[in-house]
């Protein structure tokens, strides 16, 4: 028996009050261990998309359907747990606590996600950040704070990641450490789908989804 897809969009739409359509009927396959980059120009719906694929936000028509589990009908509290057991995210402002350490920001992670089993030393140490388990974020360059964020979402070991822009505050050098990490991640099993504006990120991914005004364009090459 085939297993079901990481994500499927069945005719999804999302109108802003506005009227704005942010994303027009879009059908799409994300499969298991798929490496996806979504690109396109600011108000192209990126981050609408994103948030409808991660539960965040509701579509007004269609379908998500994650891991084989419609979505369609679930209970605010329903959508909420299949989320936490299904995605960790990784943003370009890192989202890190200022007054917790990085060994106490994956803990807190594993803690919302209802894993406190997990020791986050071994997520660091995957990381190359164990010597730094015990700094505050003001202390850290900002490639290790990124990293930080990639162990608190290693520690987490959910089947989607999803990064928003995570190679944008950093410098070229740090970009590279963090594409490297999540190649890792991705080797692991995991389905990655990075939004990004940076070519070379886009060459790293498997397969690109450029969104315009709302629509996926499936004949774009990368």
């Amino acid at each position: 028996m085939t297993a079901p897809a990481a994500v499927t969009l069945d005719g999804v739409r999302r109108t802003f009050p506005d009227g704005t359509e942010a994303v027009r009927s879009v059908s799409l396959t994300i499969d298991e261990g798929d490496y996806v980059a979504v690109a396109g120009p600011s108000g192209s719906g990126k981050s609408t998309l994103l948030n409808i694929v991660s539960l965040l936000a509701t579509p007004d028509a269609g379908n998500v359907i994650i891991r084989g589990t419609k979505t369609a009908c679930m209970s605010d509290a329903d959508r909420a747990r299949l989320r936490a057991r299904t995605f960790s995210f990784v943003f370009q402002s890192f989202h890190l606590v200022d007054h917790l350490s990085a060994y106490e920001n994956v803990q807190l992670g594993l803690t919302l996600s209802a894993r406190p089993d997990v020791d986050p030393k071994i997520a660091l140490e995957q990381v190359g950040l164990a010597h730094r388990m015990h700094a505050l974020p003001r202390e850290m360059s900002g490639g290790e704070r990124q990293r930080t964020a990639i162990a608190r979402a290693l520690a987490r070991d959910t089947p989607i990641v999803i990064c928003d822009e995570p190679t944008g505050s950093l410098d070229s050098e740090s970009t590279e450490m963090v594409l490297d990490l999540l190649d890792v991640v991705h080797r692991a099993g995991r389905t990655l789908l990075v939004v990004t504006h940076d070519h070379y990120v886009m060459s790293r991914s498997q397969r690109l989804l450029k969104l315009r005004d709302g629509s996926v364009d499936f004949g774009a090459s990368r």
